[in-house]
């Protein structure tokens, strides 16, 4: 199946089952320890984790905070500070920051403290929050509006970089901004301002 997406997925699907010393059968094989329910009000639409913790995103405007455990997480909070969907959400281990984003319009910068999460701001954008990625730039976002926003700290207000363009996918590694649209990838640092 990955052979019809990719050139890239094809290669690595190849490597995988003429490696001789790789069983391309168990590699795939995986046990599921239990599943929970997340919620009877909405799906899950986002995930992320960090120092023990499970977050989840839900269509309902929702945030779950999950505590792991051996076995599996059990929730310790629930919040309901979006009035629509969260669709992304993303974590700063350096601040002990998560940072959530809605169709609503609002990114909601929590911090994460010993049992639980508390909202210390909410950042409003002009658009529906459709993407995020936290790096050591700040928070990169994307909108259902044009360009990148980039939040360096909560504090501040955001900057929008690639103002012309609409971007459909971003990433970040520790000096870089990758912003993916129709037909091209653009690399930015805080330089190319």
């Amino acid at each position: 199946k990955l052979r019809k997406y990719t050139w890239t997925a094809s290669m690595i699907l190849k490597i995988i089952i003429n490696a001789p010393s790789m069983d391309a059968e168990e590699f795939w094989k995986h046990i599921e320890i239990g599943h929970m329910r997340a919620s009877i009000y909405g799906e899950v639409q986002c995930l992320a984790q960090s120092k023990g913790f499970l977050f989840t995103g839900l269509s309902n405007g929702s945030l779950k905070v999950w505590k792991k455990t051996e076995t599996l997480p059990r929730v310790m909070q629930e919040i309901r500070d979006h009035t629509k969907s969260i669709t992304c959400l993303g974590v700063s281990t350096s601040k002990d920051r998560l940072y959530s984003g809605s169709l609503d319009g609002t990114i909601r910068c929590y911090a994460i403290e010993e049992n639980m999460i508390q909202c210390m701001k909410t950042i409003h954008i002009k658009y529906a929050v459709k993407r995020m990625v936290t790096s050591d730039f700040g928070t990169i976002i994307i909108t259902q509006g044009v360009g990148i926003k980039l939040m360096q700290d909560e504090s501040m207000p955001y900057r929008t970089l690639n103002a012309n363009r609409r971007v459909k996918a971003i990433a970040a590694s520790s000096d870089k901004i990758f912003c993916g649209g129709t037909n091209n990838i653009q690399v930015w640092t805080l330089e190319d301002e």
